[in-house]
This record gives structure tokens, C-alpha cells and sequence, in this order.
């Protein structure tokens, strides 16, 4: 079994509500994070005390490394969203967190993302917290002014080599 993340940002011009940009990546979950993952009942109990933070920090992440540093805000589950949820009847199978940062009157420029246990703030001032995953974008991402993100956090289980989950072995998780 593979176990990935992946991130989607949806940049929203917050005047008209059209989509302006989507960027889409894998990343890096920390070891010290499977288990948490891996537990019974990860969708309340791992996944919902999770929260999306956005970093300036250009450290490239490791396996190892469960610290995400210089985070400038964290988002919040928007209105008539349910977060997070588990799709366990879709394959491959994943548990995700969709949070909103909104937009603050000016531009600013983010470098990472991670799932973070911190609380929602927009203007955050340089934080350190555990990264349960994290990634360094690709092409760092500017949030124009009057732009707000919605932010997708996707935990995936990929069989590989016939091995993964019993059937039963979903349903364990809600």
C-alpha cells in the first residue's frame, strides 16, 4: 500500500467568485504521522483537529522532518462545507481536510503548505507548528488582494503489489 498527499489551491477572486487559478501537488507525509493516519477512527479523531496552514518557508520537507516553520495563516472550514471527510468508496480511497484562508486587503506570497493542529488565524506572524504532512510548492503561489484560498488536503491509500486494505478495512475509519 502507498500513502500520499496530495494539495489542491483554488485561488477565488473574492468579487466575482470565479476560480482565478488551480495548482495541484504531492507531498511528503512525515513518519510520525502514519500511525495517527493509519488509526481507527483517523477521520475524527486524526482528521478533524486538523487545520491547513500556508508557510513562507522554502525548506524542502523529509520524511523526517514533522516541523513546518514561518506560517503566515491558517484556514477555517467555510460554511456549508463538511470537514474533513472520508471517501472510502472511491478508489483509491482518502480522508481530506478543506479549509478557506481569506483574503486580507493585500498580496502575499507563500511558499508551503502543511496540515497543522494550530487555530484558524489569517494573519499569523511567523509560527512554528508539527506538520501531520506538508509540501514545498513547486512555484511559490501569490494570494492577490483580494483573493481568498480554498485549500484541499487529501490523504490517499494506493494498493501496490496486490497488497492494502481488507475490504472491511474502510469502514473501520468512520
Amino acid at each position: 500500500m502507498k500513502i500520499e498527499g496530495i494539495v489542491e489551491i483554488r485561488k477565488v477572486d473574492a468579487i466575482t467568485g470565479k476560480i482565478t487559478q488551480v495548482i495541484k501537488q504531492k507531498n511528503l507525509i512525515p513518519a510520525a504521522s502514519l500511525l495517527g493516519v493509519l488509526s481507527v477512527n483517523a477521520t475524527n479523531g486524526y482528521f478533524g483537529f486538523r487545520r491547513i496552514s500556508i508557510s513562507t518557508s522554502t525548506a524542502t520537507p523529509t520524511i523526517l522532518n514533522s516541523t513546518l516553520t514561518d506560517i503566515i495563516a491558517t484556514g477555517y472550514v467555510p460554511g456549508g462545507v463538511t470537514s474533513p471527510t472520508w471517501n472510502e468508496s472511491i478508489d483509491p480511497p482518502f480522508g481530506q481536510v478543506q479549509n478557506r484562508i481569506d483574503f486580507t486587503g493585500i498580496s502575499r506570497v507563500f511558499n508551503s503548505v502543511g496540515l497543522t493542529g494550530l487555530s484558524s488565524d489569517n494573519n499569523q506572524a511567523n509560527l512554528s507548528a508539527q506538520a501531520f504532512a506538508y509540501l514545498k510548492l513547486d512555484t511559490p503561489c501569490t494570494e492577490g488582494a483580494s483573493e481568498f484560498l480554498d485549500i484541499f488536503y487529501r490523504i490517499q491509500f494506493t494498493k501496490t503489489g496486490g497488497q492494502g486494505f481488507p475490504n472491511s478495512g474502510y469502514r473501520d475509519w468512520e
